[in-house]
């Protein structure tokens, strides 16, 4: 993973500052929290020095049960303001967490289709996922513990310059030693974060693969040479994940041992100090008991460096996704009450620039009129459809819907309209009615029946055990492929589109299957314009029209159907 500048670093946190926004009075309740949590321990080290300087040199015993009972409840009431401070800070940072998430999930519908594509996704579901996890690990360590402990380590500091500037003196005279040797592992763990990261993310991504490709796998007889490149990837995020927590322990370590020389310093200090007659056995116990108290919150403050290092970089993930400069293709405004009638328009397109899918294409489709796409494979079929769908805009042309430029248009207002059922259609966990009613959870009952009627799949679904509640499993894998082909055309069909795009419909079908569903989307009630991309010449006979795509990528040729030159 690459190492993050330090300005898109401080933009991230600025960033991540604005998200507390809404919460700035809590924010402020809290401060004021801390710091009376901070003065809540002054009874504690008042009440020390008297029972050493007062109650035990004269024996007044009721004084020291007094005395110890005063600390204890001066303790209770700490520990019932720190309670509040981090309740109160865990619902603050859960909530931004909340809103972050769900931010990145609304950005990815703001991303292009080509963002998605080459092993992407699976950087986008890291960063979504296991980034915002390490970041609300990160905002619990800094919100919730470390600005607190800050605030209090302040406090009691300003506390030991009032009880004794020489014996504070020698605390802060291990400060350079500290900071220098904090700086320097620091580095040192921050580069094995990124690497640790890498080779967990290295990890998950293989347990994917290995989960999608486990059929596979079986076929090729190749379990042992997957088990053994997983297990390759597992060593690798072993040895990283070893090398972090070595020098998160000796981090730790190293704070304890400076902390106890610090202690030792000031004992020997202030014993010589005892000694000689300038301060009293309960000064130097309360200045002890001062520093001990201080000790809990830079241990605190200490603890939470690794988390925080560890969000900081997520932090930097998440919002560079947050502010990639890739938009959608288009971002009209206009609505339009769509007819069916679209248009490629002298339309060039590439993925990668210099290798051409599509030159000059000009395609038009008419409302109310069946059009068979038919070539080879690799010709660009595809394409056509993603740019029909405003997923891609070409590098020259335009394309349109009813004579009006997509770059006018709300795209995902024109998507309304539209039903496309791919080659090989995603369905989803659950029954046959959340299947169809995906994305329109208002379908009535009636409605979800009259799609499944159109599709041909009313009679399969009735004969299923559960009818409309049967599950379906992950993708359908419960169901057969006609089934599944049928389930995803009634889809399209409930939200009445006025164009349907139809990618090898007859891949599951056989042929009076095709009659049947032909016949029925020439009879429905609303008829759209249907495009048919196929390669299977059954479907051509139910066709107006037919486009034929060229192999080689040259220009393209409508051609008119006729009865006769298509048989």
């Amino acid at each position: 993973m690459n190492s993050t500048p330090s300005g898109a670093g401080r933009e991230a946190w600025r960033y991540y500052w604005t998200q507390y926004r809404s919460s700035r009075g809590r924010m402020a309740a809290v401060v004021v929290a801390s710091v009376a949590a901070s003065f809540l321990c002054l009874p504690i080290v008042l009440l020390v020095r008297v029972v050493f300087d007062s109650y035990l040199p004269s024996g007044d015993l009721r004084g020291v049960s007094l005395a110890a009972a005063g600390i204890f409840a001066a303790s209770l009431a700490g520990a019932a303001v720190v309670f509040w401070i981090r309740r109160t800070t865990l619902v603050i940072t859960k909530s931004v967490i909340l809103e972050l998430r769900c931010r990145l999930e609304e950005r990815l519908y703001q991303l292009p289709r080509a963002l998605f594509s080459s092993g992407d996704h699976l950087q986008l579901h890291d960063t979504i996922v296991q980034d915002t996890e390490r970041i609300d690990v990160m905002s619990n360590a800094v919100v919730a513990q470390a600005l607190p402990a800050a605030l209090v380590a302040a406090t009691l500091t300003l506390v030991l310059l009032h009880m004794n500037w020489l014996l504070t003196a020698v605390l802060l005279a291990v400060a350079p030693v500290t900071i220098g040797f904090n700086r320097w592992l620091r580095g040192r763990l921050k580069n094995d974060i990124r690497r640790f990261r890498a080779a967990f993310e290295s990890f998950s991504r293989g347990v994917l693969f290995l989960l999608e490709a486990i059929d596979l796998t079986r076929l090729q007889s190749a379990e042992a040479a997957e088990l053994a490149r997983q297990r390759r990837t597992a060593e690798v995020l072993r040895g990283a994940s070893l090398r972090m927590a070595w020098f998160d322990t000796l981090f730790q370590l190293s704070q304890s041992t400076l902390s106890v020389a610090a202690s030792l310093a000031i004992l020997l200090v202030g014993g010589m100090a005892v000694a000689s007659h300038r301060m009293t056995v309960g000064d130097l116990l309360a200045f002890y008991v001062t520093v001990r108290l201080l000790n809990a919150q830079t241990n605190t403050l200490i603890s939470s460096v690794p988390q925080i290092m560890t969000g900081a970089q997520a932090l930097a993930d998440v919002h560079a996704l947050l502010i990639h400069g890739a938009e959608e293709p288009y971002n009209g405004s206009g609505s339009l009450d769509f007819r069916g009638e679209v248009e490629l328009r002298n339309v060039s397109f590439s993925y990668v620039p210099g290798r051409w899918v599509l030159r000059h294409a000009d395609l038009r489709i008419a409302p109310g009129e069946i059009l068979a796409l038919v070539g080879p494979n690799g010709c660009g079929k595809s394409s056509i459809v993603w740019l029909l769908c405003g997923f891609y805009r070409p590098q020259e042309g335009s394309v349109l819907a009813d004579g009006t430029a997509y770059d006018e248009l709300d795209l995902r207002q024109l998507r309304r309209r539209l039903g496309v059922v791919p080659q090989d259609p995603l369905l989803f966990p659950g029954t046959v009615r959340e299947s169809i009613a995906y994305g329109r959870p208002q379908a009535s009952d009636q409605q979800i029946r009259e799609a499944a009627e159109w599709s041909t799949a009313y009679a399969s679904i009735e004969a299923m055990e559960q009818g409309f509640e049967t599950p379906i499993g992950a993708d359908g894998q419960m169901i057969s492929g006609g089934q599944r082909q049928r389930i995803a055309i009634a889809r399209a069909l409930l939200g009445r589109p006025r164009l349907l795009i139809l990618d090898e419909p007859t891949n599951h079908l056989d042929a009076a299957a095709i009659g049947t569903l032909m016949t029925n989307l020439r009879q429905l009630p609303q008829r759209p314009a249907i495009l048919l991309v196929s390669h299977d010449p059954r479907i051509f006979e139910y066709c107006d029209r037919m486009y034929r795509m060229p192999a080689d990528g040259q220009d393209a040729i409508e051609r008119q159907r006729t009865k006769e030159n298509v048989r």
